[in-house]
C-alpha cells in the first residue's frame, strides 16, 4: 500500500503520524474541543514559513537551515539532508495569519472547527535548495547527505475545508515568499556575531 499524501481533517485516529510523539500530541490536542465549553479552532498547520522564522543551526527547519547555509557559504556548507526527492508544500506566515483570523472569526460566530491550513503547491527539497542558491546569486553546487533523517517522503494538506468554510486559500507563491524570507534572514544573519 502507498504512502498517504493528502491529509483530510476527518481522517481517523493518528491524523498526520509524524515521527516519534509529535502526532500522538497532535491528536491529544485536537481531541480536547469536544470536552472544552469554550468554542474552539484547531489549525493544523503544514510547513509555515517567513521572517522571523529560526535559523541557527541547532533546530532550524529546512528553509531556515537552506536559507542560513547559503547566506553563510562558504563559510558554511550547502548540505541538503537526504537526496532531495523528499516533497513538501510551504506556507508563507502572511497565508498562514489570513488563515487564523478566518478561523478565529468562524469559532466565534459558528463553533468549534479544525481546518488545515497549508499550501498544494508542491515540491521536492532539491529544488527548494536550487530556488534558495538562485535567490542568494551564489554559485553553489549543494551536497546531499542521505544518512541524516529526511522525515516522511511526502505530505499535502487537503485544502477543501478551509476553502468551503472560511474561503480561504494561500496567495503567496514559494518563490516569492522565499526572496521576501532571504531578505529579512540576510538582515538578521548581518547582526550575528
Amino acid at each position: 500500500m502507498g504512502q498517504k499524501v493528502f491529509f483530510k481533517e476527518e481522517d481517523p485516529e493518528r491524523p498526520i503520524e509524524p515521527d516519534g510523539g509529535y502526532g500522538c500530541a497532535k491528536y491529544v490536542a485536537e481531541s480536547q474541543p469536544a470536552v472544552l465549553p469554550d468554542k474552539v479552532g484547531v489549525a493544523r498547520i503544514f510547513h509555515a514559513y517567513g521572517p522571523n522564522l529560526y535559523l541557527k543551526e541547532d533546530r532550524s527547519q529546512v528553509i531556515g537551515s537552506l536559507i542560513r547555509k547559503a547566506i553563510r557559504y562558504p563559510k558554511e556548507d550547502f548540505v541538503v539532508w537526504g537526496d532531495g526527492t523528499q516533497r513538501r508544500a510551504f506556507l508563507y506566515i502572511d497565508d498562514f495569519l489570513d488563515g487564523l483570523f478566518r478561523l478565529d472569526k468562524y469559532v466565534e460566530s459558528k463553533g468549534n472547527l479544525t481546518v488545515n491550513l497549508g499550501s498544494t503547491e508542491e515540491t521536492t527539497i532539491k529544488a527548494l535548495a536550487e530556488t534558495i542558491i538562485g535567490i542568494s546569486g551564489k554559485r553553489i553546487t549543494p551536497k546531499y547527505d542521505t544518512t541524516k533523517p529526511v522525515g516522511v517522503l511526502r505530505r499535502l494538506p487537503d485544502l477543501t475545508r478551509a476553502e468551503r468554510t472560511l474561503g480561504w486559500k494561500p496567495k503567496t507563491k514559494l518563490a516569492d515568499g522565499l526572496a521576501k524570507t532571504y531578505e529579512w534572514a540576510e538582515r538578521r544573519i548581518a547582526t550575528w556575531s
